[in-house]
């Protein structure tokens, strides 16, 4: 069923929902990998948003590319029948996660989660300048801001 899903959901182009994945850390020895994705055929009457689905889950001991690749290789072979050039994928800034991306599903387009950078970014700024400084609010305000990047 899952795979059916992300079929119908995640290959549409820009109509469709990206497919984003997130590495879980603190589980111990172990790291748990999930791919999410927005259930388009439901609607959340409240807000009117589409309701997240829990996508292929992960259970792994390293974060690095072979152990990635294995996942996201295995995953493309069962989608082996599907347009990957009409997938965009999603992640946090995880250098091996996005690698392995390019390398399983080629042609896929291939998008950063603003929060993620937002909240790496803040991390940043804080480390160097500070959160009470003025350089710190220019910068920040200057990237995250309104009429910013």
């Amino acid at each position: 069923m899952q795979l059916r899903e992300l079929k119908y959901f995640c290959f549409r182009g820009t109509a469709g929902s990206v497919l984003a994945v997130d590495k879980t850390f603190n589980l111990g020895n172990i790291y748990v990998t999930v791919c999410v994705y927005k259930n388009l055929a439901l609607q959340r009457k409240r807000t009117g948003e589409n309701p997240i689905s829990i996508g292929p889950i992960f259970l792994h001991g390293h974060s690095d590319i072979p152990t990635y690749s294995l996942f996201f290789s295995h995953l493309a072979a069962r989608l082996h029948d599907c347009q990957f050039s009409s997938l965009t994928l999603g992640s946090d800034e995880e250098a091996a996660i996005r690698r392995c991306f390019a390398l399983a599903f080629s042609g896929a387009s291939i998008v950063s989660c603003n929060r993620h950078v937002s909240e790496n970014l803040i991390r940043k700024l804080d480390s160097l300048y500070g959160s009470k400084t003025d350089e710190y609010r220019n910068i920040r305000t200057a990237i995250l801001g309104n009429d910013g990047l």
